[in-house]
């Protein structure tokens, strides 16, 4: 039976903080003594938990040590910090793979991978739409020339690219804030290629055409 008194985490589908129900606990301790009188404590604390918002069950990790300052929580499925666009099912397969790991990445913390994973999923872009180009240069100028994009797009793109090479080749992590930007560049450029085409042509289907007016001109005598 789940405890009368909730417990606050982060739900993924509600997608903020709410009240969950601790469905179960198991806690392990122990302790050893370092050079025979030096003593040393842990917990592993695991819980079911329940959100009270959409019933979802998610289990946290609560490991503490006594030389630490504080405990390491960690929760599985891991925290969503970003919803996935809800026109991602419209993007082609390979691409929305691409995009699905890189959120998984950023879920789990890795922000380095998550910045690799951006880079690779405007590559995929842009070799998907003009070929390869040999380099992204080339890949961003022929994109341009087939009006993908426009210039101020294109200055958008490289700061994206360049973040992502700097993660794989200078050791470049960056922080939340500067993979939410390169995030946002990334899936703007994937609506605008993938997505708006599509939604605007059938848009154009759905809305009436406007009618043509009556001349009301009087015509001339004979």
């Amino acid at each position: 039976m789940a405890d009368v008194k909730p417990v606050k985490a982060h739900c993924n589908k509600c997608f903020q903080e709410t009240n969950h129900d601790l469905l179960h606990r198991d806690v392990i301790k122990g302790n050893e003594y370092y050079d025979g009188s030096y003593e040393l404590q842990w917990s592993d604390t695991n819980e079911m938990i329940r959100c009270r918002g959409c019933d979802s069950v998610r289990l946290r990790n609560t490991y503490w040590f006594s030389e630490w300052d504080g405990a390491k929580v960690t929760y599985y499925p891991p925290s969503s910090s970003r919803r996935p666009p809800t026109w991602l099912d419209d993007v082609p397969e390979d691409e929305k793979t691409l995009l699905e790991e890189v959120y998984a990445a950023l879920h789990a913390d890795s922000l380095r991978l998550a910045l690799m994973g951006a880079r690779a999923a405007c590559e995929s872009l842009i070799i998907d739409k003009v070929g390869d180009q040999g380099d992204f240069k080339r890949g961003l100028d022929a994109l341009c020339e087939k009006r993908w994009i426009n210039d101020e797009e294109r200055v958008f793109l490289q700061q994206a690219i360049d973040a992502g090479s700097a993660a794989i080749h200078r050791g470049f992590k960056g922080s939340h804030e500067d993979v939410t930007h390169v995030l946002d560049i990334v899936e703007s450029l994937y609506q605008r290629v993938y997505v708006l085409p599509k939604a605007t042509a059938e848009l154009g289907k759905r809305v009436p055409r406007r009618p043509l007016r009556k001349s009301t001109s009087t015509p001339p005598a004979p």
